[in-house]
């Protein structure tokens, strides 16, 4: 039995038009994207200060933890990822190692290794990677065995090959540092 030449082009128009279909929601996949710190999305706890937060691309994200204004950066095509430096301060003497963290918006929690480097007051981190469907960029205080146990976490994530988004209560307790607030999107509304 052999179709006749009308179901043919009618399969043929079908197949050409799944194509596209499929063409165009990957490229809406790939588009630039942005992040956005809103309005007074940034936090910080007594003793801790966030003095700056910068993309890779040199936008600024945050001016300090007084900065209550909203800022917005884009994303590169095909990457969804944004890698962010950030530097402040730790006035409080308690004697906390600073931890960062990203909280996606399913409630996981992503251990950013290493951790900031600490000296004289001060911490810095290059390394903050932002990837889709992050919420928040938070900052934790931990004690000398919290300390230890993250570093153990990392070193099996190492070894694993892959960073793992888990429930906060897998990690050490810790105290609320400070905290960025994120918005993402992508596709054509960001394109421009």
């Amino acid at each position: 039995m052999s179709l006749s030449s009308r179901t043919r082009s009618f399969i043929s128009v079908v197949g050409g038009l799944a194509g596209t279909i499929a063409l165009l929601i990957s490229l809406a996949l790939a588009l630039p994207s942005k992040y956005t710190v809103p309005g007074g999305g940034v936090h910080c706890s007594a003793g801790f200060k966030i003095d700056w937060c910068s993309a890779s691309s040199g936008a600024e994200v945050v001016s300090g933890c007084d900065d209550q204004t909203s800022s917005t950066w884009k994303v590169g095509l095909f990457s969804g990822v944004s890698i962010l430096s950030a530097s402040g301060s730790v006035t409080d003497a308690s004697g906390e190692h600073v931890w960062v963290f990203l909280r996606d918006c399913y409630g996981r929690y992503y251990l950013q290794y290493p951790s900031p480097v600490c000296s004289g007051g001060r911490w810095d981190m290059a390394n903050i990677r932002v990837g889709r469907e992050i919420a928040a960029i938070e900052f934790w205080g931990v004690n000398d065995a919290g300390d230890k146990a993250l570093q153990s976490k990392a070193g099996e994530f190492i070894d694993a090959g892959k960073w793992l988004g888990l429930p906060k209560s897998s990690y050490p307790t810790h105290s609320d540092l400070g905290s960025i607030a994120l918005l993402y999107g992508r596709g054509f509304p960001y394109v421009f």
